[in-house]
């Protein structure tokens, strides 16, 4: 940033914005299956991720996400804490086909999506 001040710069800094991490949110369409149809052997993996912004809509990196589902049988890998970009992804095996919930959340804003898994 430069400031001038009757045609004359006064001074040139450097600014940052950084995201507001209070107003942390999945917001609806921001938790994504991202790989699906997976084959029901406890090896094969369906995967979503979610993107994490404030209430501005920027990207929050940090911040720490809890995925889960309520079907029994369902194994997750997650890398929970969001990248620079905002994204939090994990993937998931299930030893049972049909469909399985995934839900995200931060901050106490989450969303679900269902993924498929298929009979072996």
């Amino acid at each position: 940033m430069t400031a001038k001040v009757n045609s004359n710069t006064t001074a040139a800094k450097t600014t940052s914005f950084v995201a507001d991490d209070t107003t942390a949110e999945i917001v609806d369409g921001a938790l994504e299956i991202t790989a699906d149809n997976a084959v029901a052997d406890n090896t094969a993996t369906n995967a979503v991720k979610a993107t994490v912004t404030d209430s501005n809509g920027n990207p929050v990196p940090g911040q720490t996400v809890d995925f889960s589902s309520t079907v029994t049988g369902v194994n997750f890998t997650v890398s929970g804490v969001t990248d620079a970009s905002g994204v939090a992804t994990a993937s998931l095996t299930s030893s049972v086909a049909g469909t399985v919930p995934v839900k995200a959340e931060v901050n106490g804003s989450s969303q679900t999506v269902n993924t498929t898994f298929k009979a072996g």
